[in-house]
């Protein structure tokens, strides 16, 4: 018998993906970028949000520089009869004002006015804190510094000169953000908060050194850098601090006018803060000792649902809705708007990012 041999070949077995799997496969595939795209996506609003943030907070941050460099400083000049010398603001007992014979005297140069009308109320928070806003509050007063380094002294640049005083009108308002149409998400306009400041003399020997910008009489809006009196004649002259201590009708006035107050893109202007939706300034204050007039009340307590206690709006009764350490009528102290001595102010600023539809305040005290 023959024999016949075979020869074959051992052929390797191909692995391969069954379509099932492929899906399976694509699945997870598709799973994962989705995933590290959703990562990718929070990363980058985590980013935005936070950087958004930063800049809010740094904006507060420096209003509220400025605003504890002006009002930490002395207000009044210096007077040796009165509590520290009358220099701060909580030194003027003005809530003595004809009683016993105490009575109070004006401060000889300087001054701090005050307009801060009831706020809106919004209601309560989930905490029950009372919330409230206010868009037509504003300070106006005197700021004198040291002038210990030039640092230290308010300085303006007008025609390419610089001049620089220790003294000056400061005012802290709010103005509508000219065209924007961007409001909050609650339908709220928004504002620029403005800080607006002119120089001072703060005496009569100060005077020449702010008077070389003046060839013409002098009147706002023109050459806003320096405190000048409403009608200006010649020889003309800058505004001391005794002068714009006075609480004088227009066209005698010397301080910046309610109106220049409330306008905005004047010269000298520094918009603060952007985007506001409140200036707030609440005050904390002694009311009249005397019982045979009417007062402004004390602040409203906890009880009465002021959660901001002791701080309150300081016109709470009061026809007038303002504070001025001068009388109405000069040289009678009886005639002060509020005769209550400010122990110290809240200033709460209220802010909102359009990009992010959130808000975000910043509360200060100064108590002086």
């Amino acid at each position: 018998m023959t024999l016949i041999r075979t020869c074959g070949r051992n052929r390797p077995t191909r692995s391969g993906f069954t379509l099932p799997e492929m899906m399976v496969a694509m699945a997870l595939s598709i799973g994962i970028m989705v995933i590290l795209t959703e990562a990718f996506k929070m990363a980058l609003d985590f980013t935005r949000v936070a950087n958004s943030q930063k800049v809010m907070i740094l904006q507060l941050n420096g209003v509220s520089a400025s605003l504890s460099q002006d009002m930490r400083s002395e207000h009044f000049l210096p007077d040796d009869g009165k509590p520290n010398r009358g220099v701060r603001l909580s030194d003027q007992f003005m809530h003595k004002v004809n009683v016993n014979s105490q009575n109070w005297s004006a401060p000889r140069g300087g001054f701090f006015y005050a307009y801060n009308p009831q706020p809106t109320s919004e209601g309560t928070d989930a905490e029950g804190n009372a919330m409230s806003y206010a868009t037509n509050h504003f300070l106006h007063f005197t700021s004198i510094r040291s002038g210990a380094t030039e640092k230290d002294q308010f300085t303006v640049n007008s025609g390419g000169t610089i001049y620089r005083s220790n003294a000056a009108e400061v005012a802290y308002f709010l103005v509508p953000m000219p065209g924007n149409p961007k409001t909050s998400s609650g339908g709220q306009p928004l504002y620029n908060l403005v800080r607006r400041y002119r120089l001072v003399a703060q005496t009569a020997d100060d005077i020449n050194s702010l008077l070389p910008p003046f060839t013409t009489p002098l009147t706002p809006p023109d050459g806003e850098v320096i405190s000048v009196p409403a009608v200006n004649p010649s020889p003309y002259t800058v505004n001391t601090l005794a002068t714009v201590a006075k609480m004088l009708p227009a066209p005698t006035s010397y301080r910046m006018s309610f109106t220049a107050l409330t306008s905005a893109g004047r010269i000298g202007d520094d918009i603060l803060q952007s985007n506001v939706l409140s200036f707030q300034v609440l005050a904390d204050w002694d009311t009249n000792l005397n019982p045979g007039v009417t007062t402004t009340p004390l602040p409203v307590n906890y009880s009465g649902g002021n959660t901001n206690y002791p701080y309150d709006y300081l016109t709470r009764s009061a026809i007038n809705p303002a504070f001025d350490t001068q009388p109405n009528t000069p040289g009678i102290s009886s005639t002060v708007p509020q005769a209550v001595r400010i122990r110290s102010l809240q200033i709460t600023v209220r802010v909102f990012d359009p990009n992010l539809k959130q808000a975000r305040q910043n509360t200060m005290t100064f108590a002086k």
